[in-house]
């Protein structure tokens, strides 16, 4: 009835400023779980198991799905917590996951593509999900290499093995400061040679621009 009354482009216009509309039921829920707002070391310190944390930030992405007014932002809150999964039961991904939710996801979930893509590359979670915290020269892992490009930007069809290889010899000292929880890029970690990625050349001693490149060239691919 509402949206009869005002009419749908001005709601879509209204859903398009979430920061601007009103949202007293799903923040008096979410309000209540104490877990949403603390850092990661804060997290560590409350002495609450994995378990309540993942269960809080479940509760609080239910209550705003069904309560919020900002039902547009939702949706894509939700869309891009899919694009850029990660499975909150492995690990210590539970003291991760909710500052991903926060500061990657809901900060950009209505915003601009790469700085999405590049806030889930230097996401702790994600780091730890796919494996590229423990990623270093001597041994490049490629999990998140691979998934960069085969779900995250440009799908399987448009890049080739050694694309994969030479994207995880570029992210390798990318990883997760040990008991803080944030990220940290560890240049003793890193692979600074000389990389071909896509048929772009990237130089040696590029160190954790290297990073940079790959995702603004993924980002900008016509894939």
């Amino acid at each position: 009835d509402r949206v009869r009354q005002m009419g749908i482009e001005a709601y879509l216009e209204e859903q398009l400023n979430p920061a601007a509309l009103p949202d007293p039921l799903a923040e008096r829920i979410t309000g209540n779980l104490l877990t949403l707002d603390l850092s990661v070391p804060e997290l560590f310190a409350l002495g609450k198991g994995q378990g309540e944390i993942a269960a809080e930030l479940i509760i609080a992405t239910l209550a705003r799905a069904v309560y919020s007014e900002r039902q547009l932002y939702e949706v894509m809150v939700n869309f891009w917590s899919e694009h850029f999964s990660i499975y909150i039961g492995k690990g210590i991904i539970p003291y991760l996951k909710t500052r991903d939710d926060c500061d990657v996801i809901r900060t950009h979930a209505l915003g601009n593509f790469r700085d999405l893509l590049g806030a889930s590359a230097k996401s702790p979670a994600m780091l730890v999900y796919l494996d590229n915290a423990s990623s270093r020269k001597e041994h490049p892992n490629e999990n998140y290499a691979r998934e960069v490009m085969e779900l995250h930007t440009i799908t399987i069809g448009n890049y080739s093995e050694d694309d994969v290889k030479e994207v995880a010899r570029a992210f390798t000292g990318w990883t997760v400061a040990r008991g803080r929880g944030e990220y940290l890029y560890n240049p003793n970690r890193h692979d600074d040679g000389a990389k071909t990625v896509i048929g772009t050349h990237i130089p040696a001693g590029g160190g954790e621009q290297d990073g940079e490149i790959i995702l603004d060239l993924l980002a900008l691919h016509p894939a």
